[in-house]
């Protein structure tokens, strides 16, 4: 609580500062001064972060937000950039809505177009379900060209969920959370497996899984 308080306080005096010195010029004081408040800057927000971190992880085992838990890890490792929850669940927001376009194509009284994200009665009908995926499937591979990551598999940008959505580019375990986000918020239950290596998803088919 403290910290986060001191970082409330302080940071827009070292905004203000930081922005100042980029007009004075590459002076060698400047460029020192601009260096300490970053990295004050820097360690403020990391420790406000891993405190919001900890208190997620304290939730309830029946609490499950995967999604946040990945945007507090991006935020962590990258806590100069604008990263929030909130523009993050947008644009996930804006794919299920061209997912949602398409299903209406495939099939205009699906129960996945009125879901509200959230419910806790999930779609079990094994046709229904395969309707969604294969929307999802359209949509993010076909019209949007998310893909894995081949070439340079371990970037660190392939993991940071904001970076994952500029690029459309992944590895398994940022396209597995992106994949099974979109689906429980069309009320698919997938399920995230630990497999060595990678990290996948298994459909829960139908009421038996």
């Amino acid at each position: 609580m403290e910290i986060q308080k001191t970082e409330e306080h302080v940071k827009p005096y070292l905004v203000d500062a930081i922005n100042k010195f980029q007009t004075v010029g590459n002076c060698r004081k400047a460029l020192t001064w601009k260096y300490y408040a970053k990295k004050i800057l820097y360690y403020l927000r990391q420790q406000k972060i891993l405190n919001n971190l900890k208190a997620f992880l304290q939730q309830p085992d029946d609490y499950e937000s995967y999604l946040e838990g990945a945007v507090y890890i991006d935020q962590y490792c990258n806590p100069l950039s604008d990263i929030s929850l909130k523009d993050i669940q947008a644009q996930i927001d804006s794919i299920v809505e061209l997912v949602c376009k398409t299903l209406r194509g495939i099939n205009s009284r699906h129960p996945s177009l009125a879901f509200k994200a959230g419910e806790s009665s999930m779609i079990m009908e094994i046709e229904l379900q395969s309707q969604v995926l294969d929307a999802m499937n359209y949509v993010l591979y076909d019209q949007l060209k998310f893909k894995g990551n081949r070439m340079d598999y371990y970037n660190a940008l392939n993991l940071y969920m904001h970076q994952v959505l500029i690029r459309r580019t992944g590895i398994p375990i940022s396209m597995s959370l992106l994949y099974l986000t979109i689906a429980r918020q069309l009320g698919v239950p997938l399920e995230p497996v630990n497999f060595p290596s990678h990290f996948l998803l298994r459909w829960c088919q139908g009421a038996e899984g």
